[in-house]
């Protein structure tokens, strides 16, 4: 889920990230940028043609998630560490706005995981934050 993502290559680069990571779709935020915008279009390498996906609010998106069976975990620093996470067999996750972080999509968010940083950077790109945990997430083993 891109919770409202603004920029279109940051955007894209998560659509191809859920594709090379094995999502089975991508929800973009409906406030975020169009998915169909060019920019988004280049960054996300010809996933856009081969991942499903919607736009989608998030009391729908959680409703919809509740009904299929998801658990949905937002990205965030003061989550617990995604070293240590254990994926349920049917995950959603929520990748924050560039600036303001999940906003709106934090209260549907189940739990809350961070990537652990060692630098003293504050916060990640949201398509670095974001293909960091899909990668996390496709090498954990998955429980149901």
């Amino acid at each position: 889920v891109l919770a409202d993502l603004n920029d279109p290559g940051n955007a894209g680069t998560l659509l191809r990230s859920a594709d090379a990571f094995g999502c089975l779709g991508v929800v973009l935020g409906s406030l975020g940028a169009d998915p169909h915008q060019p920019k988004v279009v280049r960054a996300a390498m010809g996933a856009i043609f081969r991942m499903p996906f919607t736009l989608g609010e998030p009391e729908t998106v959680a409703l919809a998630a509740a009904e299929a069976g998801f658990e949905i975990a937002g990205l965030s620093a003061a989550g617990e560490s995604i070293e240590l996470a254990v994926w349920p067999n049917r995950q959603a996750l929520v990748a924050g706005h560039e600036r303001h972080g999940l906003g709106r999509w934090k209260g549907i968010c189940a739990r809350l995981l961070a990537i652990p940083m060692r630098g003293p950077a504050e916060s990640l790109n949201a398509a670095v934050a974001g293909s960091i945990a899909l990668f996390q997430a496709s090498k954990r083993p998955i429980v149901d």
